[in-house]
């Protein structure tokens, strides 16, 4: 609020003042947080590498966050942008983002989403942490499109649910080395799938306490079955569909 959003004001754009903290944070405090409200934006948050952007819990164990961002326009809720290193490489490291409900509009673009094609090759994205975090109405939920080099370490996801999209959770691209840990999410009632992953090695994919399903399509499902995926461990599985 010391950089101007309001909150529960679905006329004010408050994209700006957001990203104004996120920046500011970037100084030497690290985080951002945000009220128990809703923020209406039509511009994309960006959040940089060591930031975390944190709203209010519900209290209680998967009650959705009382913080809301609501797009107003059909845009990315939030991108993960890491450093550029040496001119062409990007190096996305321990983002965390905590206690929030992220709501896209007409099912387009994406709740949260890691980009590193075109203009630069990413060199991983390594301890991105989510934690209480819903998207719903995106295009998906989550996007990670990485490049030909891309490899990812250790990205936990807890008490998550990427539900109500097109496609809850999909990679495209990526080489990944213990990637994925999902404990306690649900990717349920997305409409082409709970988890995809296309052109993508991945050697640990661990599902713990999840619930994944989808309304018409399938629940995890590997795009190019020559790379597939390896190594997926489900543990505590009553909830899984698979």
């Amino acid at each position: 609020e010391w950089f101007g959003a309001v909150g529960n004001n679905d006329t004010l754009d408050e994209s700006t003042a957001i990203q104004k903290a996120v920046d500011f944070a970037t100084l030497g405090a690290n985080k951002v947080k945000l009220q128990n409200k809703t923020y209406y934006i039509s511009h994309t948050i960006v959040l940089y590498n060591y930031i975390t952007l944190e709203g209010v819990a519900s209290g209680m164990y998967q009650n959705y966050s009382q913080t809301i961002i609501s797009c107003s326009e059909e845009i990315d809720a939030i991108r993960l942008q890491g450093y550029i290193t040496e001119g062409t490489e990007i190096f996305t490291a321990s983002i965390k983002i905590k206690d929030l409900q992220l709501v896209g509009k007409n099912m387009t673009n994406n709740g949260v989403k890691c980009f590193a094609e075109n203009e630069h090759w990413s060199w991983g994205f390594n301890g991105i942490k989510m934690e209480n975090v819903k998207a719903s109405g995106f295009a998906y939920g989550f996007l990670l499109y990485g490049g030909s080099y891309c490899g990812s370490l250790n990205n936990t996801f807890v008490d998550c649910f990427f539900e109500g999209n097109k496609i809850g959770f999909y990679v495209n691209y990526s080489q990944f080395d213990n990637a994925f840990n999902f404990v306690r999410c649900g990717l349920r009632k997305n409409d082409w799938g709970g988890a995809l992953f296309n052109q993508s090695s991945t050697q640990t994919l661990r599902f713990e306490s999840c619930g994944i399903e989808a309304n018409g399509s399938c629940s995890v499902y590997p795009f190019d079955s020559s790379v597939g995926i390896f190594g997926v461990k489900v543990t505590r599985d009553t909830d899984m569909v698979e």
